[in-house]
């Protein structure tokens, strides 16, 4: 009865064990497929007018002071104008929806995530003052100054008064933080030329120059105070 067994499988093909086995091929991951999409508790129709809707609910959230939620409509915009694969959205639009989430990302104090966005707005629109202006502000808190300050200086131009006065202001005071961070290494510097500090008098006492270095470096530590307005509707 075993042999009959045996017998009974000579008919399938026999395997060559010399010969390496062959793993069976893999379809490739996601070939052909639509990207994942993101925030699927967003649902929008996938059109322009979709991603408009996006945008103007993020805008609303945004005025609401509901900064994240607003992050995450913008971000769903995005994706459904660059990414999808189903909506030709201008580059106006788009430009705008990243000027508005580094907005959002600002007030997050994302500020990496910020500039990124703004770097993204200005490939689509050189001239858009306000992702000029939100990237000078994102990259003062990552302390690139002279960056910043290079923004600030292009942006001057496209703007008019009274528009400037906060775009001036943030000017001043990146010139300020330079200036401020080039003093210790010229002070360093100078200080070998510098005659032999004399006994200090009655009238002027021990440690009176350097405490009037310390003052001068006080404005470092200010924060930025300048309004920013609000993202608007295109």
């Amino acid at each position: 009865k075993r042999m009959e067994i045996v017998e009974a499988s000579d008919d399938e093909e026999e395997v060559d064990a010399t010969k390496p086995k062959e793993e069976p091929q893999k379809p490739e991951r996601d070939a052909g497929k639509a990207p994942v999409e993101p925030f699927a508790d967003i649902q929008l129709e996938h059109s322009v007018a979709g991603v408009e809707k996006a945008k103007d609910t993020g805008n609303k959230l945004f005025q609401e002071g509901k900064l994240a939620e607003s992050e995450r409509w913008f971000s769903k915009a995005i994706w459904l104008a660059e990414v999808s694969g189903k909506v030709a959205a201008p580059d106006n639009l788009r430009s705008i929806l990243h000027s508005n989430r580094a907005f959002a990302r600002l007030q997050l104090s994302e500020w990496s995530a910020a500039e990124t966005d703004c770097n993204k707005a200005l490939e689509l629109n050189g001239n858009m003052a306000k992702a000029l202006y939100r990237r000078a502000l994102a990259r003062k808190e990552l302390k690139k100054f002279q960056a910043a300050l290079d923004d600030v200086k292009q942006l001057l131009p496209l703007l008019e008064p009274p528009q400037t006065q906060n775009a001036q202001k943030l000017k001043d005071e990146l010139e300020s933080k330079l200036a401020a961070a080039t003093a210790p290494a010229m002070n360093g510097k100078n200080r070998a030329e510098d005659p032999p500090a004399k006994p200090a008098s009655p009238s002027q006492p021990a440690g009176f120059k350097r405490m009037e270095i310390l003052e001068a470096s006080d404005d470092e530590s200010e924060e930025e105070a300048a309004p920013v307005a609000k993202p608007k509707e295109a």
